[in-house]
């Protein structure tokens, strides 16, 4: 976190984090979005992709942190979901709430 000065725009102030190469760190990531355009649901059916999550809290090391999460919608029909549990992650990485039983939807395939 940092704060400029209004005027001059010059730093006046800077927050930094001290992590351990060791310990995991908890961390919102982004979600990313592709081929909602070519799903069946979609394409054929004429559904609407509705995003119920765009990030996760994810628990990793910090040389492993992965800057976004993508989430392959091409293969959706209408009426699914891809939940959390359906994700494919990279190596040393978790979703902090699938770690406590939660499978929550990420996005879901709509009629009309």
């Amino acid at each position: 976190d940092y704060q400029l000065h209004p005027v001059r725009n010059t730093i006046q102030h800077i927050d930094f984090q001290r992590v351990s190469a060791s310990e995991k760190i908890h961390v919102k990531v982004p979600f990313h979005f592709i081929n909602e355009d070519v799903a069946p649901g979609v394409k054929l059916g004429g559904g609407n992709i509705s995003h119920i999550q765009t990030e996760a809290d994810i628990s990793c090391l910090a040389k492993d942190l992965p800057e976004f999460i993508e989430i392959d919608l091409g293969n959706l029909e209408t009426g699914h979901s891809v939940h959390l549990s359906e994700v494919k992650l990279p190596k040393g990485v978790e979703f902090v709430q699938l770690a406590h039983g939660d499978d929550a939807a990420i996005a879901t395939l709509l009629k009309p």
